[in-house]
């Protein structure tokens, strides 16, 4: 579906683009309105099978990953660049999916196929944008990310994390030491 409707007066306009956070929201959206009871067990389950079919995955850079942008009609690639922030989003959510009990381990054959290890340099996530990786360490979506690449086995770092100092003004103080450089 289109992941943006805007409806102003008698103009409506459909962005016909999904970005892998986009799909997270898609997914999550189906979560939620089965967890509401708006969707029975069967057309949830049809629904997350045909949203993990539909991840896209094709060589960008040399590695087999998600595609940063897919057409919301076709699921065809709108881009030849992969966006790790989005992914990030995208892997928190499929591991809600996974960890769901109709739904257990449906995503995990099919995010085995990328090569979500390989962006990875140094613990530093890093997208791919036109054929180059572009480190995302110092970035508002590095802890998150980071998070959801550890929750599928890859080693990640996050500027966001601290040795467990003495105390918790001790932390703090080392957290912003340690994000001084980011501006």
């Amino acid at each position: 579906c289109v992941d943006t409707a805007d409806v102003q007066g008698t103009d409506t306009w459909l962005h016909r683009e999904l970005t892998m956070w986009d799909l997270g929201s898609l997914i999550s959206g189906v979560m939620a309105a089965h967890e509401l009871g708006l969707l029975p067990d069967s057309v949830f389950v049809a629904r997350a099978e045909q949203l993990v079919r539909a991840l896209p995955a094709t060589k960008i850079g040399g590695r087999l990953l998600p595609n940063e942008v897919i057409s919301s009609e076709t699921g065809n690639t709108r881009s030849d660049n992969f966006n790790a922030c989005d992914t990030g989003r995208l892997l928190s959510v499929l591991r809600e999916l996974d960890a769901h009990p109709l739904t257990q381990a449906i995503a995990e054959k099919r995010i085995a196929e990328w090569d979500l290890g390989s962006v990875i340099i140094d613990g530093h996530i890093h997208s791919v944008v036109d054929g180059a990786l572009v480190d995302r360490f110092r970035s508002h979506c590095a802890h998150y990310t980071a998070r959801a690449f550890r929750d599928r086995g890859l080693v990640a770092a996050s500027p966001y994390e601290v040795a467990d100092p003495v105390s918790d003004t001790d932390r703090a103080m080392t957290l912003l030491h340690s994000l001084r450089g980011f501006g």
